[in-house]
């Protein structure tokens, strides 16, 4: 299994949104979680929200991936997005 694939096809299949905390959970099971969420950020198959669905600015979503954690008080929506989809299914 390729949890990277796992990982998207979850998330997009879901009828609930994932917090990132419950991502990096889930993909701590299988590997280190941060370079694969910075790595799927990074090729535009996933974004960081804030709860009411609004794309995290940059620095943020820079701020989380350095320091591998997400800020006390902040929610933050994963969503993946077509490129993350055409990926699960490649």
């Amino acid at each position: 299994m390729i949890i990277e694939h796992e990982f998207l096809e979850q998330v997009a299949e879901s009828s609930f949104d994932w917090s990132l905390r419950a991502s990096v959970e889930f993909i701590a099971t299988y590997k280190d979680p941060w370079p694969v969420l910075r790595a799927l950020h990074r090729d535009h198959c996933l974004t960081l929200n804030d709860g009411k669905g609004n794309p995290l600015p940059t620095w943020k979503t820079e701020e989380i991936f350095r320091n591998h954690e997400v800020p006390a008080g902040t929610e933050v929506i994963v969503k993946v997005t077509e490129a993350g989809i055409k990926r699960a299914n490649d």
